[in-house]
């Protein structure tokens, strides 16, 4: 949940709370998120701070892909992650649609109109098939 975001805090539960959500910790001045547990959450806004760390993370991944922060739509942005965690492999249409939040075998071309709406944007480049394999 949290790759790619490094935290500090000093308290030893929260670090492992933390760690197997994915954190990596690092010095407090080098830190993207500095966590204090003196504060105290109720779980709706722990969820609300976790949620704007995951944000966080998907805005960087962005950025570095795009160059810049820009105005997406969610699948864009799904499909843009998605394709930059897999930048070694490449990923199929259909798993693509999976990230989607689409059921398997379901019929839709919300993938082909996402990645169209990229190319647009970007170029015919930004985005390549090769052996049915969807690639940056």
């Amino acid at each position: 949940m949290f790759n790619g975001i490094t935290f500090w805090t000093n308290d030893k539960i929260w670090r492992k709370i933390l760690s197997d959500l994915g954190a990596k910790f690092t010095q407090r001045d080098f830190a993207d998120v500095v966590f204090n547990p003196d504060k105290k959450f109720s779980p709706l806004e722990l969820n609300t701070e976790i949620l704007k760390l995951a944000n966080i993370h998907e805005s960087k991944i962005i950025n570095k892909v795009c160059g810049t922060n820009i105005s997406l739509s969610d699948a864009q942005k799904k499909i843009i992650i998605t394709l930059y965690k897999c930048k070694e492999n490449g990923i199929s249409a259909e798993d693509l649609q999976l990230q989607l939040g689409y059921a398997p075998k379901a019929t839709t071309n919300a993938v082909g109109t996402a990645i169209y709406q990229l190319r647009k944007i970007f170029g015919k480049e930004f985005i390549k098939n090769k052996g049915g394999k969807y690639k940056l």
